[in-house]
């Protein structure tokens, strides 16, 4: 795909994400420039977790999603989450713990997930890359009330 049409299709799939919907989930936006969104999860408690999330060829190809702590280190061990879709194990292309879940570059690159393309799920509407976020948040507040 062509990358102007990459990069409308993740400005429309982010058109929502606006200071209102942040402050109203705690979310921090570090970036939100095509082709990257480097955004933050502040719970109640006041723990935090940051996604730098790598989107060219967004979405002839799901986002790469690297966690991070709140100054930008990346992580080498995951944080905690009842829904196991923080993969503590190392992904064998990025030697780093992932998300494991469907939307994911690292989701749908894993020896245990190449079956599950990416191109018969991508149209659907919870898989726009702000839902795809939305869901991570999901996850992680559960283990971060």
């Amino acid at each position: 795909m062509h990358p102007k049409l990459c990069q409308a299709r993740f400005e429309e799939d982010l058109a929502g994400l606006n200071q209102e919907l942040c402050d109203m989930r705690g979310w921090t936006v570090f970036q939100n420039e095509y082709p990257i969104l480097d955004i933050g999860f502040t719970s109640p408690q006041g723990r935090r977790l940051r996604l730098h999330a790598k989107c060219e060829g967004w979405n002839e190809q799901p986002a790469s999603f690297t966690l991070q702590d709140w100054d930008g280190t990346v992580l080498t061990a995951v944080p905690p989450s009842s829904t196991n879709i923080f993969n503590p194990s190392m992904h064998r292309l990025t030697g780093l713990p992932f998300i494991c879940m469907a939307g994911t570059r690292e989701y749908h690159t894993h020896e245990s997930h190449v079956n599950e393309k990416w191109e018969l799920i991508r149209a659907k509407a919870e898989y726009r890359l702000g839902e795809v976020v939305t869901q991570i948040w999901n996850g992680w507040r559960k283990a971060n009330p």
